[in-house]
């Protein structure tokens, strides 16, 4: 959960500096989550489901949510001081990562794991991506 937290948070947290975001701090956060939730959400997965029978859309949701939530709730912590509205951030994070593992891990298996990969990669970028473009756009007061 860590190194794929790092891996998917990096590039994020430099693009955000220009807000006002700590990117190292965005980075750490997104880190402990994905550790987190990495230990606290397979373990419990593993004691509720049989991993080799469970079908691979359920194994996309667990995963999903076990992941996409710790790590949502960590990049908040520094998102919702230069964001207005990031506290929904933690609900795009987590659906962005249960859609694209609910597609992408359905497409693995022995050979095609690059396919897997590349679509969820592709698939949580780009929701997230959309999730911070609509939370960063100017805001409207109306008088």
């Amino acid at each position: 959960g860590a190194l794929f937290a790092l891996g998917a948070s990096g590039g994020t947290g430099l693009l955000l500096r220009s807000k006002g975001l700590n990117a190292a701090r965005w980075i750490a956060y997104s880190v402990i989550g994905g550790a987190l939730g990495g230990m606290l959400g397979f373990g419990v997965a593993l004691t509720l489901f049989n991993a080799e029978t469970m079908p691979e859309v359920l194994t996309g949701l667990v995963i999903g949510v076990s992941l996409g939530l710790p790590i949502g709730i960590g990049q908040w912590l520094t998102l919702r001081q230069v964001v207005n509205g990031a506290n929904i951030w933690p609900l795009i994070s987590t659906l962005a990562l249960v859609l694209a593992l609910m597609v992408g891990v359905p497409l693995g298996g022995e050979g095609r794991e690059w396919l897997s990969m590349g679509v969820i990669g592709l698939l949580a970028g780009a929701i997230s991506g959309l999730g911070m473009m609509w939370l960063s756009r100017p805001q409207t007061v109306l008088a």
